[in-house]
């Protein structure tokens, strides 16, 4: 009784266990406990930008942003002097907040400029490799374990059928955010990357949410979660109806052989063997030396199982029901967090111990051989070496025993797993005892941003060099040869314009005069003419009266008088249109020159709409070569900024083949986000850069991006310790580093001549310190599958954890059949 009683009180410890595995935010044997600190970090940057001090501080100030300060107690305006006189000026401002609590502190501050080494193609390209060399392939060998789950879960087998339901459960309590369902019913049916895709397109958007996108999950899922799902998989397939253990009881070398096909001759038999299970074998010989050490501590954790408390158990199992981790109180909490480790430890350690003695127990009252004399205790207590070279193939009938679906998740289990799913029968599996523990995301914990196309880029030190290679300190402005020669041909053609005109305006009035002149002499000589007819008639008359000398006196007089009126006149007309023309008149070449004046006039009338015409045309182009290379020089045509930004080195690894592959859902914290900033949604910048911040105020020659970081395992930022350095590179006494580019540690003048469009701006520089006393903790995830890591080792940690549910329901079916055992011998 008292075994039974211990078996249900390790059931609910199991079942507590699983709730803070799945989704909990405390991870077993990962979080770091800080002592209480009073020291403030940054807990987040965020940058103003504006024409003047007021529109870049306002919405930091209003937002709780603590305003970086110069060494003259005033806000120090990190774009200061990186304008020239034909840019547009502004005031950049760096706000912070501070937290006390290291979990949530900023580790680092780095920079990138827009033509800077880095890459978002290489980042998708990164993803698009890892999906097909290592998901895909690793799909499509699960696919037997979802095969086997799904067949146990219609069995008529009760044992297969209880286990699968009971994995059914424990797996429901995942959920998965793209389709709402959970992951245990949504396993049941086929995956989308089961369906063609013909099929799957022609459902609905509600028949589409009943099948889960297996490669998303795969590749993007809360690592812990991920190994849990796969772990609880394995463990609910094997549809055959008999166990592997009862398999295995009745395979050796020799019948192996004997399955091969008749074809093969007898001296290929080895290799035929090796080339359809070495590699399992060689999976299994890597788990071999944990089952086998724990199989031969077997006398200790007997013995410990046998004096535990049971009371003093149950409390603890209580005191992790109870425990809250959102407490506000910090130092209670960080007490609490150690105490809840403790206790989890605790009854993970127990559970397992549990779990190990059950397994040897058993293993031990199973025969190996025909002659009775081995058991599989005996198999499984030899040595690693003992399967050293061609020994290997002595593991090849354990490989034969297993099913597909095992031998596609051996990555999840350990050995120690295998022998606890052989034992349990149907009674064991109490679907009633695995309580009310609320489902949580499978993608709990992590930022699924950072598999989202666009949003993310790489950054390596081979990208950097190549960037680096156009860095070049551009010339201040200048109109360029050929804007010059337009200027001149234009102001040519305004002068040929301005003189034409003018000589238009000076043949037409004197043609004009011409003609008024020709009809006012015409005038004079026709009364002339008319007076000298009348004289003569007169004279004619007078001297037949006897008048004539007085009459031919008058008559000169009046001669006299037209002569000299006509040279009055001719005197004006020189004075209007010049003694050539006037001599003309005068010799009464009249006609001829009104000709010459006029055409004259007419070709200066052509050459001036000429010359206006191309004045115009010139101005024009002028106009627009100078605004369009001012605004070559001036207008940055931006490309949008990265969200975040990460180190190739710290996302990738290599397996045991040599690849590279992605490590990044368990390197969350590694990825730099980008500082945001006060730019409004109608800014002409917006579209384009969004709210993320430029450190040159959007009037750069290109952008200069602010990232932060909260890196897992590195120190904090002290708040206190941001200083600004104006005018000089000198590191500032009792510092190291301040904001840096990528690939650097060393401080980056902000100011850089690369970027700005003074060439030679004021140096600016913001130095920091951290805190190496204490580091950001790590977060909740872990490792997601057998492809982030290589091949992954399960028995430790979030393994030992989902197997401590299943581990009672071996001692209660080891309990039972000792019980039965011990009625029918007496």
């Amino acid at each position: 009784m008292k075994k039974h009683f211990m078996s249900k009180i390790l059931l609910s410890a199991a079942i507590i266990a699983l709730g803070f595995i799945i989704g909990a935010s405390v991870p077993m044997n990962t979080y770091v406990v800080n002592a209480a600190s009073t020291t403030e970090y940054i807990s987040e940057v965020k940058i103003g930008i504006g024409k003047n001090a007021d529109a870049a501080s306002k919405d930091l100030l209003s937002e709780g942003y603590t305003i970086l300060k110069g060494s003259d107690g005033k806000y120090a305006d990190l774009n200061e002097d990186a304008d020239d006189a034909n840019s547009s000026k502004k005031i950049v401002y760096l706000g912070y907040k501070t937290t006390t609590d290291v979990k949530y502190a900023v580790t680092d501050l780095a920079v990138m400029n827009m033509k800077g080494g880095y890459s978002i193609r290489d980042y998708e390209v990164l993803m698009e490799n890892q999906l097909k060399t290592q998901v895909i392939p690793f799909v499509n060998r699960f696919i037997a374990t979802l095969i086997e789950y799904r067949e146990n879960l219609n069995s008529e087998n009760p044992a297969n059928k209880a286990r699968a339901e009971y994995m059914r459960s424990m797996l429901n309590k995942l959920k998965d955010d793209d389709t709402e369902g959970l992951i245990g019913d949504l396993l049941v049916r086929e995956t989308k990357y089961e369906m063609t895709d013909a099929v799957y397109n022609a459902l609905s958007a509600a028949q589409k949410k009943q099948h889960a996108d297996i490669l998303t999950i795969i590749m993007q899922a809360n690592g812990k979660n991920t190994l849990t799902m796969e772990t609880l998989l394995t463990k609910a397939s094997d549809s055959q109806e008999t166990s592997w253990i009862d398999r295995i009881q009745h395979i050796d070398l020799d019948s192996l052989k004997s399955a091969l096909p008749d074809t093969v001759d007898i001296t290929e038999q080895d290799n035929e063997l090796d080339k359809k299970y070495y590699d399992d074998a060689c999976k299994i010989l890597e788990k071999w030396d944990t089952f086998y050490e724990a199989l031969m501590g077997y006398d200790d954790k007997a013995n410990a199982l046998a004096n535990l408390d049971e009371n003093e158990y149950a409390d603890e199992i209580a005191a992790m029901a109870q425990f809250d981790e959102n407490s506000s109180d910090k130092d209670k909490n960080g007490a609490a967090v150690s105490a809840q480790i403790d206790t989890k430890n605790a009854v993970t350690e127990n559970t397992l111990d549990l779990e190990l003695v059950s397994a040897y127990e058993h293993l031990s009252e199973i025969d190996y051989d025909s002659d009775g004399g081995t058991t599989l205790l005996d198999f499984f207590t030899q040595d690693y070496s003992d399967f050293d070279g061609d020994n290997i193939r002595n593991l090849y009938p354990l490989v034969a025993s297993l099913s597909a679906g095992q031998i596609a998740g051996l990555d999840f289990l350990s050995l120690q797993d295998l022998v606890t799913i052989a034992t349990a029968d149907a009674t064991s599996y109490n679907l009633d005892e695995l309580g009310d523990v609320e489902p949580a995301s499978i993608y709990e914990d992590v930022n699924r941003e950072v598999f989202e196309k666009g949003k993310v880029a790489l950054t390596n030190e081979a990208l950097r060099a190549e960037a680096a290679k156009n860095n070049v300190v551009s010339e201040p402005f200048a109109f360029s040869t050929t804007n010059y020669i337009l200027w001149g041909a234009t102001a040519v053609a305004t002068a040929g314009m301005i003189a034409s005109w003018a000589t238009f305006s000076h043949f037409n009035s004197a043609a004009k005069m011409l003609k008024n002149a020709t009809s006012g002499i015409k005038q004079a000589e026709q009364m002339y003419s008319n007076f000298k007819t009348y004289v003569v008639q007169l004279k004619d008359s007078l001297v037949k009266e006897g008048y004539s000398r007085a009459a031919a006196s008058r008559m000169i007089n009046y001669q006299d008088d037209v002569k000299a009126a006509r040279e009055i006149f001719n005197e004006k007309l020189e004075n209007l249109v010049g003694k050539k023309y006037a001599d003309k008149l005068y010799s009464e070449d009249i006609g001829e020159t009104i000709k010459t004046v006029s055409t004259k006039s007419k070709i200066a009338s052509y050459l001036g709409a000429a010359f206006t015409v191309a004045m115009a045309v010139l101005a024009a182009y002028s106009i627009y070569s100078t605004i369009k290379e001012m605004m070559d020089y001036y207008k940055v045509d931006y490309t949008p900024i990265p969200k975040y930004i990460v180190e190739e080195a710290d996302i990738t690894a290599y397996n045991s083949k040599g690849e590279k592959i992605f490590i990044g859902n368990n390197k969350t914290s590694a990825y730099y986000r980008a500082a945001e900033c006060n730019r409004p949604s109608d800014d002409k910048n917006y579209e384009v850069l969004q709210n993320y911040a430029d450190l040159n105020g959007d009037v750069g020659r290109q952008w200069l991006a602010l990232y932060q970081v909260k890196f897992e395992g590195r120190s904090p930022i002290i708040a206190d310790s941001l200083k600004v350095v104006t005018g000089t590179s000198s590191l500032p006494s009792g510092y190291t580093t301040g904001i840096h580019m990528f690939g650097t540690t060393a401080a980056f003048n902000l100011n850089n001549s690369y970027y700005v469009f003074n060439n030679k701006p004021m140096s600016i520089y913001v130095y920091f310190k951290t805190d190496d006393s204490v580091v950001v903790p790590s977060a909740a995830s872990v490792a997601g599958s057998n492809f982030s890591v290589g091949s992954v080792f399960l028995y430790g940690g979030i393994g030992a954890a989902v197997g401590a549910a299943i581990a009672v329901v071996v001692m209660l079916a080891v309990s039972k059949k000792r019980e039965s055992a011990s009625v029918e011998a007496a």
